[in-house]
């Protein structure tokens, strides 16, 4: 097996409950040619000290702190000390297994821009393991398959090919407070020819409170930008999951400032989203039924809608 040099990107942020643990799962790796850059977003907490500790006990770990400006922020900043071939993700609260960096390795190849590996689901007391199973060879179809699984948005089951992130400038958007790493699959998969996939399940995602973490977040300019990204690799006449998905997020978003009584924002979002609606009219009734009226018409509806729901 050749010895390629894999690079870990880790974000941390007043992780100091779990962190031991995470880091030690990271080292005890039965793959050991791989550098983990750990970057400390602005812990209050002791997460700063524990990672220290690690640097100072082991040469592959490298230790970077920054003033606190999110998870993306932080995961931006490492790529700019990679020096591995291959970048994987990890986040601070879950469990790598051993053999997890294992199962990128075994399927790299010279011509793969792309690794993709199951994951072990894990809500409080259940988990669940998700089988990558994808019977094609063809990135479009690979995408439209992990979207219909809900695999695709999920970054550290994925193993990615510097060049291609340092070539092409693919940064997370630090804006983005959700869906910030289905965005960057999606720049990145623009680039893709060949991906290999991995069955095993070698990573446990402990899967957060969402709605204590996020609560109603509004996602329609990070829908946007993947529409944008999606449709550069999703012809217009397929019918995909991935874009139904994309479009129906948009469409939900879309309503957030009628709801709210923002009407300025609520026009220009009704106005972006039937150009939108134009492009991807083929791919659910919400885009076909909004690009067959003029918005002058669905304006007014959607204001008495909103103002019904809110009663």
């Amino acid at each position: 097996m050749e010895n390629i040099l894999l690079s870990v990107i880790m974000p941390v942020y007043n992780a100091e409950t779990w962190l031991d643990s995470t880091i030690q799962n990271i080292l005890l790796q039965s793959y050991p040619y791989f550098e983990l850059l750990i970057v400390d977003d602005g812990s209050k907490d002791a997460s700063l000290d524990i990672c220290m500790k690690y640097a100072d006990m082991d040469n592959r770990v490298h230790v970077y702190h920054k003033q606190n400006g999110g998870v993306s922020s932080a995961r931006n900043f490492a790529l700019n000390f990679v020096q591995g071939n291959y970048i994987v993700f990890c986040d601070s609260d879950d469990i790598p297994q051993k053999n997890w960096l294992l199962s990128f390795v075994e399927k790299i190849g010279k011509d793969i821009d792309l690794v993709v590996t199951g994951f072990v689901y894990k809500k409080k007391e259940n988990e669940t393991k998700y089988q990558i199973n994808v019977n094609s060879k063809n990135p479009i179809d690979i995408a439209e398959g992990l979207s219909i699984d809900n695999t695709f948005g999920y970054i550290w089951n994925k193993c990615f090919r510097t060049k291609i992130i340092n070539t092409n400038h693919i940064r997370f958007d630090e804006n983005a407070i959700f869906l910030e790493d289905e965005h960057f699959i999606c720049c990145y998969w623009r680039f893709v020819k060949k991906v290999a996939i991995s069955s095993l399940t070698e990573y446990v995602y402990n899967v957060p409170d969402f709605n204590l973490k996020y609560g109603i977040v509004d996602n329609y300019y990070i829908y946007v930008k993947m529409l944008q990204n999606a449709k550069n690799y999703i012809p217009t006449s397929k019918q995909s999951e991935m874009l139904r998905k994309y479009s129906m997020g948009c469409f939900r978003c879309m309503l957030l400032p009628f709801q709210r009584h923002q009407y300025r924002e609520a026009w220009n979002r009704l106005r972006d989203f039937v150009s939108y609606g134009s492009y991807f009219k083929n791919h659910n009734r919400y885009m076909r039924i909004i690009t067959k009226w003029n918005y002058l018409v669905w304006f007014p509806l959607l204001i008495i809608y909103t103002a019904i729901k809110n009663k």
